[in-house]
């Protein structure tokens, strides 16, 4: 993995951050083919030559930024998979805390892994990123299977059918809850959250009844 120039890690912290967000709103909303580094140096107020300056290239830009959303990830990630939890889906709701926590930190950081996620980007990382971005998602679905206990799902559904489903639930039903948020002109209130969690584990309580074996939820 290539370190990020030094001069610019000399830069203070409030100027890096602010061209790095300007590069990861650009990145995460319009993709690595259509993303233009004109808007980047123009959210960023600085000149296209000190943007190159401090990173050579357009690609080694979108490598560095990547790499840069894999430490803080990592690092929060780090947190959810040193919990053991004997409840399946409570260690699914904590492990969704700790991704949340990361988005509130790091909201122009979130979309850029979620572009890069769901599309081609991924084409564009160099061999050492792009194994780090896939031992990540192969480190976060091991540490699931190692750390929580999905011994008091129902016998009656095939279990990798019964965790998948599970999943599903959960993701789309998050889905909706960070949709409600972000309408909220008050997302990154942490207090004003509570509700908004409270009700999620309302709702995984009833999840566990669907799922779990009778007496275990």
């Amino acid at each position: 993995m290539r370190a990020i120039n030094k001069v610019f890690l000399e830069l203070p912290e409030e100027k890096r951050r602010l061209i790095l967000n300007a590069a990861f709103t650009e990145f995460g909303e319009q993709g690595y083919a259509r993303a233009s580094t004109n808007r980047v140096v123009a959210q960023a107020e600085i000149s296209k030559g000190m943007l190159f300056y401090y990173f050579n290239s357009k690609n080694e830009l979108f490598n560095d930024l990547a790499n840069t959303a894999l430490d803080h990830s990592m690092e929060k990630y780090e947190e959810s998979f040193s919990q053991v939890n004997p409840d399946y889906i409570d260690w699914l709701y904590n492990l969704a805390r700790k991704k949340f926590e990361y988005q509130q930190l790091f909201p122009e950081e979130t979309r850029f892994l979620g572009q890069l996620y769901l599309s081609s980007d991924k084409d564009f990382l160099d061999a050492d990123t792009a194994d780090r971005f896939t031992s990540l998602i192969r480190r976060t679905q091991e540490q699931v299977e190692k750390n929580a206990d999905t011994s008091m799902l129902r016998t009656d559904i095939p279990h990798d059918i019964a965790k998948k489903m599970v999943g599903w639930v959960i993701e789309g039903y998050q889905n909706d809850m960070v949709a409600r948020m972000e309408a909220d002109a008050e997302i990154w209130n942490k207090g004003h959250l509570d509700p908004f969690w409270d009700e999620y584990y309302e709702f995984l309580e009833v999840l566990k009844h669907l799922f779990y074996k009778k007496g275990k939820a």
